[in-house]
């Protein structure tokens, strides 16, 4: 596993590093929120049944007590035999400890080679998630420092780019919020817009 981005996106490879001579006709895409990866041996299950080429999973944990301290993203993608980055959107204060911190995010996975992770940090969040100082430090609250993102990946598939946006809107509030959220992926997916009208293009994108 690699860390980058200050340690707010790790990457892994475990697919086989086959050529790619072509781009494929088309892709099979998975999008899962797969609440924590509780239930990680059916997840997997699952997606291995799925055969995707990309598969874009939200609410992953990383060394949380409540998913036995895995990194779930990497469990899921070294079982695949997958290649994954994982982007870190909360620390979950009630599963990990100064020492050893807990964290909840977006993963994507291919089969092709991954490139170029970078995150989305929303400039409009809701404040429900803050700690407070009256508030017990119990799971139920879910008490966290971050704010939700977009995990943004290059796929090379072949001769051509997936650009993919793995985003999880907010949960609380109104659909103001969340339409606010997704008008800054919005946004930012015209870069490439405007690089594939100036004639080096090559790349399409998907979001979900």
């Amino acid at each position: 596993m690699n860390a980058s981005s200050g340690h707010q996106v790790e990457t892994g490879s475990f697919a086989p590093k086959l050529p790619v001579l072509w781009p494929p006709g088309f892709i099979r895409i998975v999008d899962w929120n797969i609440n924590r990866g509780l239930k990680l041996s059916g997840i997997v299950e699952f997606l291995r049944g799925m055969s995707a080429d990309l598969i874009l999973l939200q609410e992953c944990d990383f060394n949380a007590r409540r998913t036995n301290r895995l990194n779930i993203a990497e469990e899921i993608a070294r079982r695949l035999q997958m290649n994954y980055v994982f982007g870190r959107e909360f620390q979950e204060l009630t599963q990990g400890s100064s020492d050893s911190p807990a964290y909840h995010g977006q993963a994507t996975l291919s089969r092709w080679p991954l490139s170029n992770p970078r995150i989305i940090r929303f400039g409009m969040q809701s404040s429900f998630w803050r700690p407070r100082w009256f508030l017990p430090d119990i799971e139920p609250l879910q008490e966290r420092l971050g704010g939700r993102m977009a995990l943004v990946t290059d796929i090379d598939a072949g001769s051509r780019t997936v650009v993919s946006y793995n985003f999880h809107l907010e949960s609380r509030g109104d659909d103001r919020l969340r339409c606010l959220q997704l008008n800054e992926c919005l946004e930012d997916a015209r870069r490439y817009r405007a690089a594939r009208s100036t004639g080096s293009g090559g790349r399409f994108q998907h979001g979900c």
